[in-house]
This record gives C-alpha cells, sequence and structure tokens, in this order.
C-alpha cells in the first residue's frame, strides 16, 4: 500500500548547511567537529512536524520504498535535499531508521530564485 503525504512548501534548507565546523582542541591535537546550524535544525523540525500532521501511518515494515518529488532552486544540489528528508522521517516517528529504506527515487524540478521550495513524499511498504 502507498501512503502519499501533502505536498510541503517553503524554504529548503540542505544538508550542506548542516555541514558546520568548529575547531576542537584536545590535548595537544585540533580536529573539526561537523554540527547542525540552526537553519537546518528548524528546517527538520518544521518538515517533521509537516510529515506527522499529514501521515498517521507507521511504518513497522523492515522493507520500505520512498518516492521524493522535490521542486527547488536551480543552483540547489539534488542530493543535498536528501538526508533532511529521512532525517524529517524519522523524527516525526513515522519510520524507526532510515536503514529500512530499501530504495528510494528522487524527481526533481528546477524553480528560478524567489519562488517557494517544494516536497512531496510517497511511502509504500515493499
Amino acid at each position: 500500500m502507498t501512503y502519499d503525504i501533502p505536498e510541503w512548501s517553503g524554504k529548503a534548507v540542505g544538508v550542506n548547511k548542516w555541514l558546520s565546523c568548529r575547531v576542537v582542541h584536545a590535548g595537544r591535537k585540533t580536529f573539526p567537529k561537523m554540527y547542525e546550524t540552526t537553519a537546518y535544525r528548524e528546517f527538520k523540525m518544521e518538515l517533521a512536524m509537516w510529515i506527522r500532521a499529514n501521515c498517521k501511518h507507521k511504518f513497522h515494515t523492515a522493507s520500505i520504498n520512498v518516492k521524493i518529488t522535490i521542486c527547488i532552486y536551480t543552483l540547489m544540489d539534488s542530493d543535498a535535499i536528501i538526508k533532511p528528508v529521512f532525517d524529517a522521517m524519522e523524527d516525526s516517528g513515522i519510520i524507526e531508521d532510515d536503514k529500512y529504506i530499501q530504495n528510494f527515487q528522487v524527481i526533481r524540478h528546477s524553480h528560478k530564485r524567489g519562488d517557494r521550495d517544494s516536497i512531496k513524499i510517497e511511502i509504500e511498504e515493499a
């Protein structure tokens, strides 16, 4: 059975905004530490609340297929949006872990600067 989550629209923040870095000093060694930016965290939380409000089904199966249709700004990377969508699906509680996603398909449409981004998610139990 396939479950369609209605289209979300707003300002998408990709994983590239997630990879902010701070230098941590540990004794004599220095190394970078990655952390989520506020913009990424807020986008993921907004998307998770949207998913939770629009999909009451919880997928407990060990195998699901996901189709993501995105409409994003022409210069934004398509793959940058996948990580926050999967994280939001986990945070919303509809899937336990994104490791259960066996297949995923991304369909990309582009828009001009200033238009709103949109994301539509379809989930199927395999």
